[in-house]
């Protein structure tokens, strides 16, 4: 096959692909809990029947330690935390979010990005306004 690479030294010293074009710099890591793994990926990475997963989530439901917006689960915790940083920017005088600066803001894709806009505005949090929202 073709020669390999030799291995980057520790420290990370090896060859690193260009940053993206147009943002320069990666996207910010995704924000704990916000990007949480769909039900068939957990049951997989606990080698656990997806009916079994199923259940123990809808169980974490009852108890609110978890909430399902969309087709995802989300941790309670980490709704709570992004209800606190998005309460934040009611100090900017006519704070608006919209899809795109929040998926920057959060390192989260639209997958994401939609279902947790939406629950901030079922939480009046934000309220949808065109394209934007605005912070409450």
């Amino acid at each position: 096959g073709p020669p390999r690479a030799p291995p980057a030294p520790p420290g990370g010293g090896g060859p690193r692909p260009p940053p993206p074009r147009g943002g320069g710099g990666r996207p910010p890591p995704p924000r704990a809990g916000l990007t949480p793994p769909d039900t068939a990926s957990l049951a997989s990475n606990l080698g656990l029947p997806t009916g079994a997963v199923d259940q123990a989530l809808r169980l974490l439901a009852r108890q609110r330690a978890v909430v399902r917006l969309d087709t995802q689960w989300f941790a309670t915790s980490a709704l709570a935390r992004l209800k606190d940083e998005m309460a934040e920017l009611k100090a900017v005088p006519g704070a608006r979010v919209d899809v795109a600066s929040f998926k920057e803001r959060y390192g989260v894709s639209r997958k994401f990005a939609i279902p947790l806009l939406e629950y901030l505005d079922r939480e009046r949090v934000t309220r949808r306004v065109g394209d934007s929202r605005i912070v409450l």
